[in-house]
């Protein structure tokens, strides 16, 4: 029971990890695109702030719908658009949205879009036609975006279960500890009442020495002082304590 408890915030987390994993998966393929389209440079974006250009350059923000339709899902599309459309808001800025060119974006004309491969164009020039990164640079950024988000996840994940494994161990060893330091006092005491009491049955003089000892100071002994044992150690001397007084 308490192993179940300990281990459920575990699952929680990593169930919490794996679903964060998919959410950065169902975006992957639109910031993918994204990212290779900033290598590149359309009419104006020389003189215009990055921010600006990224959000509002009709033909970045074209080729990135074109690039899409021809790579991600329609999950895809909608979940990695839905970042960037929120990066814009919070700068202010507003791009043209996927549904309303959607429609011009038909199999006659994305196959007459210029394809543009890795290093084909420096970003010092300006393009003046919407473009399509093509499938390898695009597959190239994809897998080098999944690997450093698989790295960044399993740094975080596997740190949390770390930390939660030692925290158990340690956790596990002080508890043993204390049992067995508890369970040691207890056998103790347990010895230390059971020769109290064969002495003064055995040895009532030796016995009344002990008792004379605890009143005088000169005696120390690891005679328990619980209520329960002194309850027991009284009944026994009131009970031997005439039987004592004769020897003397």
């Amino acid at each position: 029971m308490h192993l179940r408890r300990l281990f459920i915030p575990l699952l929680i987390l990593l169930t919490s990890s794996f679903a964060l994993a998919s959410d950065i998966e169902s975006t992957r393929c639109i910031l993918s695109i994204t990212e290779a389209l900033s290598r590149l440079s359309f009419t104006g974006s020389l003189s215009t702030p990055r921010e600006i250009d990224t959000c509002t350059n009709k033909l970045r923000t074209y080729s990135i719908y074109a690039a899409a339709t021809l790579y991600c899902s329609s999950t895809e599309i909608r979940d990695g658009l839905q970042v960037l459309d929120d990066d814009c808001e919070k700068d202010g800025l507003q791009r043209i949205s996927y549904d309303a060119v959607r429609p011009e974006l038909t199999e006659g004309y994305l196959s007459r879009l210029r394809v543009i491969e890795y290093g084909e164009v420096s970003r010092g020039v300006e393009l003046d036609e919407v473009v399509v990164v093509s499938q390898d640079w695009y597959q190239r950024v994809l897998r080098t975006n999944g690997a450093w988000a698989f790295e960044m996840w399993a740094h975080h994940t596997f740190g949390f279960v770390s930390y939660w494994f030692w925290g158990i161990v340690l956790f596990s060893g002080i508890l043993n500890r204390l049992l067995t330091h508890f369970s040691g006092v207890h056998q103790r005491t347990r010895y230390d009442t059971e020769a109290i009491l064969y002495i003064s049955i055995r040895e009532p003089t030796s016995f009344y020495t002990l008792l004379d000892g605890y009143a005088t100071g000169s005696e120390r002994t690891s005679l328990s002082l619980r209520p329960s044992e002194l309850t027991i150690n009284g009944y026994f001397t009131g009970a031997l304590f005439p039987h004592v007084s004769k020897q003397l």
